[in-house]
């Protein structure tokens, strides 16, 4: 989709492109297009009937924005280039979730979640440009976005809060994190604070081992045993036999970093569990700890590894531990036991991972 202005008209191209492109198929679609100029919305309907066609569309100035699927019913990716400040526009005026959510993704760099099961620091697809690096209308929409009334947008904006920008929303992050009525939101504005500092915010992380949301619980957990704070033996304590995956994991990231001898067999307790993202990342967790063991110790894991990678229902799962028995492979009978694992394996994902190492 491309659209100019000229004399008093908006002149919007569209083609229709399928996804295989070997296919001679051009559709019918009804679809709604707002063109806003000067504070005010006229709605077209258009029917798009061929594979590339262009509409006429009346406008008295240059408009602030075009919006092609005004209503967002179009299974199909749509792609049509805008300005940051039509962006910004499309952001605050439309009145559907879907084109909001998709202006705030193009005007800011996009942020990979992390593996919410271990609370983990997101990571970023590239470094965002610091806000003040950004035209003005990308500042007011990363302020406006923290207080949206869409819990998805606050999580979003949150995320993407370039690293050198912590500090002026501090204040904004640290009451989002205690006081968001949606428990992602308060876990984002958590993770951010954490990769922030840990120190400074350690009362706010201890109160937060109190909430309601066991995502958020974890998360707390991860970064207030960061600050090595003296009550760390008690909060294990507390925390250690909960059965919620997520607390499991901040227990076990911990254990794994400060490798406490007498923690094996609370390391190999927690296998009778089988749900496959908690196994997969819990027995990556469980090769850091052994790493850090003697080789005795290594040796006792071996079997529980062993175990996951034969039997568990999850290919994620087995795939994982086998790896991680390849960091042990020095341990007498490792190897053997690899090689039987992959000549047993019967997914074809797997065996075609195994035949290619």
């Amino acid at each position: 989709v491309a659209h100019r202005y000229e004399n008093g008209r908006v002149w919007l191209t569209v083609g229709q492109r399928p996804s295989d492109e070997s296919a001679q198929i051009t559709y019918r679609l009804p679809v709604r297009v707002d063109v806003w100029t000067g504070g005010r919305k006229t709605t077209h309907q258009i029917t798009v009937n061929a594979s590339e066609q262009t509409f006429e569309l009346p406008a008295a100035a240059q408009p602030d924005l075009v919006l092609f699927d005004a209503e967002t019913q179009l299974l199909a990716e749509v792609k049509h280039p805008k300005s940051e400040a039509e962006l910004a526009y499309q952001y605050r005026r439309s009145d559907k979730f879907l084109a909001r959510y998709r202006a705030f993704n193009e005007l800011f760099e996009v942020v990979k979640g992390g593996d919410e099961t271990t609370a983990e620091a997101d990571t970023l697809e590239s470094e965002p440009k610091p806000l003040a690096e950004r035209s003005a209308d990308v500042q007011q929409v990363a302020k406006e976005a923290l207080a949206d009334q869409s819990w998805v947008v606050r999580q979003m904006a949150v995320r993407n809060l370039p690293a050198g920008d912590l500090g002026e929303y501090e204040s904004t992050l640290e009451k989002m994190a205690a006081n968001d009525p949606r428990s992602y939101v308060r876990a984002e504005a958590l993770s951010q604070l954490i990769a922030a500092g840990p120190q400074a915010h350690q009362d706010l992380l201890r109160r937060a081992l109190a909430d309601t949301s066991y995502y958020v619980v974890s998360t707390a957990l991860i970064g207030y045993l960061r600050t090595n704070p003296p009550d760390a033996d008690r909060q294990l304590a507390a925390f250690r036999s909960y059965k919620n995956n997520d607390v499991t994991l901040a227990v076990a990231a911990y254990y794994a970093n400060t490798a406490p001898a007498d923690q094996f067999d609370w390391f190999t307790s927690q296998f009778r569990r089988t749900d496959a993202t908690f196994l997969y990342t819990f027995t990556q967790l469980f090769g850091d700890y052994l790493g850090k063991q003697p080789a005795e110790t290594q040796q006792r894991g071996v079997p529980f590894l062993e175990k996951i990678a034969q039997n568990a229902k999850s290919e994620y799962a087995r795939y994982s531990a086998y790896q991680t028995l390849g960091l042990f492979e020095e341990l007498p009978g490792v190897k053997e036991i690899r090689r039987q694992l992959r000549e047993q394996e019967t997914n074809p994902n797997l065996k075609a991972l195994y035949e290619n190492e």
